[in-house]
């Protein structure tokens, strides 16, 4: 049983997290990320409704765990793939990389990365890096589109925060970060952050950007969902059929 709150029910309360925030929440989906690569599993629909912040009533902090893999995909070490095939797009368009927006088999775990920083643009920004009326407009834009720079959108951000988002929306996959951990690490530099796998609070105050916080490095087992889903050996919740609450972004499929 999980008891908290997915991330996009806290977004549509706070409107914005602060950096530190979000770079706590970044963190801990990167540990699940980097379990879940190592293992060959890409997740392929990560969004704000499939980040659960789970509350530990011990020290009223929250762990982020990442739900629902049920589009995910399978690389063996041979290179073969499952569900997946040449021209299908799956996924949450506001979410997915060009790569997989333009339905490419090439689709790796690069692409969660760039998953990754688009939830954090919304965390921070407090909006969607792409956007369009129609699904159409959206996929455009994600893969044609100028990439949005954060300090022109808000103010008070970190030095750095711009870099760090431009690499993370590389369109070209080689030029993001190479992994989970190199792409939570260096957030977390830009953040203040000093601790890995830090606890997430509802009290953290306001970013001050001569301020550094941290925190003692926490983690938890997963508990079993109690909606008849799994954990994966690796520790990371799989759910069938998502959360109870419809997903405000619905995940796309579209066959060729």
């Amino acid at each position: 049983y999980l008891a908290g709150e997915p991330l996009d029910k806290r977004l549509d309360r706070c409107g914005r997290l602060t950096p530190v925030e979000t770079a706590r929440i970044v963190q801990h989906v990167c540990r699940a990320l980097s379990k879940a690569h190592s293992v060959g599993i890409v997740h392929r629909d990560l969004k704000p409704e499939n980040v659960f912040l789970v509350r530990d009533d011990e020290d009223g902090s929250d762990i982020a765990k990442v739900v629902d893999f049920g589009i995910a995909k399978v690389v063996d070490g041979s290179g073969d793939e499952s569900s997946t095939r040449t021209g299908s797009v799956l996924g949450t368009p506001s979410y997915m990389s060009p790569e997989q927006a333009r339905g490419l088999r090439s689709v790796d775990h690069r692409s969660d990365l760039w998953s990754v920083a688009v939830i954090a643009f919304r965390c921070v920004v407090g909006r969607l890096p792409f956007q369009g009326e129609a699904v159409g407009d959206v996929l455009v834009n994600l893969c044609t589109g100028p990439i949005p720079v954060p300090s022109e959108l808000v103010s008070n951000l970190p030095a750095g925060f711009d870099e760090w988002m431009a690499r993370a929306l590389s369109r070209i996959p080689d030029e993001r970060f190479a992994s989970a951990t190199e792409l939570s690490d260096a957030l977390g530099a830009v953040c203040g952050l000093t601790q890995r796998l830090l606890p997430i609070t509802d009290d953290t105050p306001a970013y001050d950007s001569d301020a550094r916080s941290g925190a003692l490095a926490h983690s938890a087992t997963t508990p079993a969902p109690a909606d008849g889903g799994e954990t994966h050996p690796s520790g990371i919740v799989v759910r069938q059929g998502g959360l109870e609450d419809p997903p405000a972004a619905p995940t796309v499929v579209v066959p060729s």
